[in-house]
């Protein structure tokens, strides 16, 4: 058996099935076209004059300029409603492939009436008659402008051979060319500029990104020279090829040029791809391990030589009133009649107690442990004894405020940064001291503009000779952009280390980097530019990972030395004082041994007897006995009180 189809309802279904699909296709075909918006209406005639004639019909049309040639399209073109007005027009919408915007709907309005609209609308670029502008609008009439703008850049560039130029083929890694052994030229002595015929072969950074934009909007480039002329005219070879572009003799210049006053004043610009920060370049302390001569140094480094110096004088002057007061030298004298003794005996018996006397401030100071004058009760000594414990006070003071300084500079130098910066690392510092500053010519002007006189100027041939400049020592600082420095050892231009001798600061000011073009050509360029920079963070990739990573420098760690030392100055205070408490004790010394002498020669004897015999009765009877009248012992010696220095001589107590 078999399953039979009726032969009349077979052919309905095969009719249903087609008239599905043709209705399909007309759908598609014709999409409705929105009504214009009432707020941003279409013009009913044209505002502006219609010069042109048709050579076929003979009938007036609007002259056209599209994909770089002139049509003539009818004269009611954009006019009267919302339409797919430039469907089946030349040269982009009349093939078997129309572009995507033919099939959009517009219309060209009244500028006045669509201000006050929501509805975006433009100046019209294509009508070449007449000195009054057009306007159209995709968005009143619901259309997509994006599709008319793709189409506007494209047929700009599309097909289309640019005479592009490099200042410099030896700028690696911006752009370059190579030798016969395929290794990149990176030196000016290897190159003469007919090295570089029309057709040759660059590479380089911005050489890859240009061969990515020619590849996305369907264009070639025809790699030039600089002319002589605009080299001879400009000390510059980047200004030198921007001229070349105002000239004409090319269309393009690749590379990172700076949109200066002079370059911006000679041609058009690229919108920025990227923006320049000009930084400060100094040099760092290379760090290195700490030696065991560096740990040693570091005990001495809080104070300055001088203050040590200073610390040292103090110490000898207390050693030498220590002697004077307590007549320590009389232990030094030998044991002849004081008429026998020469004054070499006692210049030398003074001179070994002062000496001995500072050995004992010396390990007071140590062991800070500096005591007054006590009588063997405890008590502190009266009287006579008062103006060494006023040295012994001011040596007291004086060895506190050493030690808390010295503690607290120290601490400050453990607790401290790493200290990489050495000398001046910032405008800043460098206005203080109006430091030189090695400064790229072609930002001289602008430099001067913003720090005038406040520092000086050192002008560098370009970017890349500020680092040799610095390096060299004509400057004290620099002013570099940080990837142009990690082309320093990127190249292999310098090594690792000179590299690392050097970092970068504090940012000074942004700059921004385009591309010389020619004007016709300059919205289609930066239309593209932009669009690749962006996709794929495609140019950030190729200056951070393939050309220009930073220099891997060591981070070891140091002791830094280089922080300023504790000076005299520092120690003002405390010295003040101590010369005060020192001044008043041997004043008073010397006050009161000159009245004693006075009053001994001018008091009759027999007054001065029993005066004398009363004090020594009170002394023996009444008071205690003290460290300079000390009591007999047991054995009829004097003794001398534990926490006191060698014992007074015979003649210093009488």
């Amino acid at each position: 058996w078999r399953y039979c189809v009726p032969r009349l309802s077979r052919r309905r279904d095969i009719m249903s099935i087609a008239l599905g699909v043709l209705a399909t296709l007309v759908l598609v075909a014709y999409r409705p076209v929105a009504a214009q918006s009432p707020s941003c209406p279409c013009l009913q005639t044209a505002s502006w004059p219609i010069l042109g004639t048709d050579p076929i019909s003979s009938a007036s049309c609007n002259r056209v300029l599209v994909g770089g040639e002139v049509h003539c399209y009818p004269s009611t073109y954009g006019l009267g409603s919302c339409a797919k007005h430039d469907e089946n027009r030349e040269p982009h919408c009349d093939g078997s492939s129309p572009a995507s915007y033919c099939a959009e709907p517009w219309c060209y309005v009244d500028p006045v009436t669509c201000r006050g609209s929501t509805k975006r609308f433009a100046e019209s670029t294509i009508l070449i008659d007449g000195e009054s502008k057009a306007y159209y609008s995709y968005d009143t009439c619901g259309g997509d402008v994006s599709k008319w703008n793709d189409m506007v850049v494209n047929s700009l560039l599309n097909g289309k051979t640019l005479r592009a130029a490099v200042a410099i083929p030896y700028y690696y890694p911006d752009h370059y060319i190579e030798d016969a052994a395929g290794e990149p030229i990176k030196s000016a002595a290897s190159y003469a500029p007919a090295d570089l015929p029309a057709g040759a072969k660059v590479k380089g950074l911005w050489i890859d990104f240009y061969n990515k934009i020619a590849q996305q909007a369907n264009f070639t480039l025809d790699w030039r020279p600089v002319s002589g002329g605009s080299k001879g005219a400009h000390s510059s070879s980047f200004t030198a090829c921007a001229q070349d572009v105002a000239d004409g003799i090319v269309d393009l210049c690749i590379g990172d040029y700076w949109t200066t006053e002079e370059r911006l004043s000679m041609t058009t610009f690229t919108t920025g791809t990227l923006t320049d920060t000009f930084s400060v370049l100094h040099r760092k302390q290379v760090n290195e391990p700490a030696t065991f001569s560096s740990k040693l140094a570091m005990a001495g480094a809080p104070f300055s030589i001088e203050l040590w110096m200073t610390c040292l004088a103090v110490c000898v002057a207390t050693g030498v009133c220590y002697n004077t007061l307590r007549v320590g030298y009389k232990e030094y004298l030998p044991k002849i009649s004081h008429k026998e003794m020469s004054s070499g005996q006692k210049t030398m018996a003074w001179l070994k107690g002062s000496a001995a006397y500072t050995f004992g401030a010396f390990l007071e100071f140590t062991s800070q442990d500096v005591q007054a004058g006590y009588d063997a009760k405890g008590n502190p000594v009266p009287n006579r004894a008062y103006e060494l414990n006023l040295v012994k006070m001011a040596w007291s003071l004086f060895c506190m405020f050493t030690l808390l300084f010295y503690t607290a500079s120290l601490t400050a130098r453990l607790v401290q940064d790493d200290g990489g910066k050495i000398g001046i690392t910032t405008l800043d510092e460098c206005q203080q001291f109006k430091c030189k500053v090695c400064v790229p010519g072609v930002m001289m002007n602008t430099m001067k503009r913003l720090y005038k006189d406040r520092i000086l100027y050192y002008a560098s041939s370009s970017s890349t000779n500020v680092f040799r400049d610095l390096e060299k020592g004509e400057c004290d600082l620099g002013l570099m952009i940080e990837r142009r420095f990690n082309t320093m050892w990127s190249s292999g231009e310098y090594k690792l280390d000179a590299a690392c001798g050097f970092e970068i600061g504090e940012a000074v000011m942004p700059i921004g980097c385009s591309q010389p073009v020619r004007q016709e050509y300059s919205a289609a360029i930066s239309y593209w530019a932009k669009k690749v920079a962006d996709k794929d963070y495609f140019l950030g990739s190729l200056i951070e990972d393939t050309y220009m990573p930073s220099p891997p420098c060591p981070n070891a760690e140091v002791i830094d030395l280089s922080a300023k030392s504790l000076g005299v100055d520092a120690f003002f205070a405390p010295l003040i004082i101590y010369v005060i408490l020192i001044f008043s004790a041997m004043t008073s010394r010397l006050f009161f041994t000159k009245r004693k002498h006075k009053r001994s020669f001018r008091m009759p004897r027999s007054f001065r007897m029993p005066f004398s015999f009363s004090i020594k009765r009170r002394k023996s009877v009444a008071n205690p006995p003290t460290s300079i009248e000390v009591p007999p012992s047991s054995n009829g010696q004097a003794q001398m009180a534990a926490d006191e220095l060698p014992p007074v001589p015979e003649r210093a107590r009488a």
